[in-house]
């Protein structure tokens, strides 16, 4: 079944509403709340870990954040060895940042700290596997805030920034040969496809690209109208996907095309026979339909 409906939201001001009494009485001054903190991401230098480099142990995850709020003292990153869950229980210290002025703060780890905290060496590192990395920061008060006393509504908002957690790739060459039958891991979304459904990807139309033509759309719910070409980087399968691609109409009362927007990107791997890409899809009559998540693995 697919995605095809725009969310509308209906916000009802009239339910509920009780005529009462201004109490000042229960109002809060401003100078008794207390002033919590974040960090603001301002740029992601790198965000991946080439398990074909040579450097693997001394290449670098880099991003650059500012601390909004009250004044941080230090930012402590750690990494999960279990499923990349937010139990800090589970969380291993990666690297320690000091802080020493209010301006941009250069969070930085190599892939030899990376994979002592997870217990590794860095060429055990498992290439086509991705881990998020959970800051920590404390402030000079000795506050402690990460994403576990933060709430999701502020991580939820873009105009935020938040940077308590972002996801980094153990990465691997593009070999290419990626054309064949696939198994399904998850199409949640848009949901042409239900977990363990076979597709077929094949492959071009350019060099280093696959294609998804036969993935999307499912031939249940419409018919193709060109090439779903996904660009990747043959250095690390980076995968990026040009806006602009008419690639399905969808038949619907009323029918509907579907192309591709600006942002779309992802990972094919080689080495693991892996794909996992964030589509954005653009529908004629409903709009833009935001990322479509898309997992496959070959069989």
């Amino acid at each position: 079944m697919k995605k095809y409906q725009s969310i509308i939201f209906l916000l009802l001001f009239a339910l509920g509403f009780v005529t009462c009494k201004k109490d000042d009485s229960n109002f809060t001054p401003i100078s008794q709340l207390e002033i919590g903190s974040y960090i603001r991401l301002i740029s992601t230098v790198n965000t991946r870990f080439n398990s074909a480099s040579p450097t693997l142990g001394t290449d670098k995850v880099t991003i650059v954040v500012k601390g909004v709020g009250e004044d941080i003292s230090k930012i402590i990153s750690y990494v999960s060895t279990k499923n990349n869950s937010t139990d800090k229980t589970t969380w291993k210290k990666i690297a320690e940042t000091t802080v020493t002025d209010t301006g941009n703060i250069t969070i930085a780890f190599t892939g030899s700290q990376f994979a002592s905290a997870l217990g590794l060496s860095p060429s055990a590192l498992a290439p086509g596997t991705s881990y998020t990395i959970y800051n920590e920061l404390i402030t000079k008060s000795g506050k402690t805030f990460n994403i576990n006393n933060t709430s999701t509504d502020f991580e939820a908002a873009a105009a935020y920034a938040m940077a308590f957690r972002y996801n980094v790739s153990v990465v691997c060459p593009f070999t290419g040969k990626a054309a064949g039958k696939y198994t399904v891991i998850s199409d949640a979304v848009w949901r042409d496809w239900s977990a363990g459904s076979t597709v077929e990807v094949t492959d071009g139309p350019g060099p280093n690209q696959i294609n998804l033509s036969k993935v999307y759309p499912n031939p249940a719910f419409g018919v193709s109208k060109g090439p779903l070409a996904v660009d990747v980087d043959p250095a690390t399968g980076a995968a990026t996907i040009k806006s602009g691609q008419l690639f399905a109409t969808y038949i619907d009362t009323p029918p509907y095309d579907v192309s591709t927007g600006t942002g779309s990107t992802g990972f094919v791997f080689s080495c693991t026979g892996r794909i996992n890409l964030r589509i954005r899809f653009i529908a004629t009559v409903y709009g833009d339909q935001g990322f479509i998540p898309i997992v496959l693995q070959k069989q």
